[in-house]
């Protein structure tokens, strides 16, 4: 949860950023989504960020292979942090 837009999008109601793996030295990018209350999914004032990617280590710390995306949204009002772990068949 945030308070702003997410710095330098130009005060966007909405963001869709992709960071390259290549670019954050992964082997999986790592995607952000921002939407706000022109949506209708949090109160006027709020913008809700959304950050993922595949965990490539073993998943004792998660926030730390995201940290280059949280970086970039400013200052976090509110955060919630979980992982999922999933097989492909």
């Amino acid at each position: 949860m945030l308070k702003h837009p997410i710095p330098n999008t130009a005060d966007s109601d909405s963001v869709q950023l992709i960071l390259p793996m290549n670019q954050v030295n992964r082997k999986n990018d790592i995607y952000v989504a921002c939407v706000s209350s022109t949506h209708n999914v949090c109160p006027p004032g709020f913008w809700v960020a959304i950050v993922s990617t595949l965990l490539e280590g073993n998943g004792a710390q998660p926030e730390t292979e995201i940290q280059t995306a949280l970086n970039l949204l400013g200052p976090i009002e509110e955060k919630y942090a979980c992982s999922f772990f999933f097989f492909l068949w």
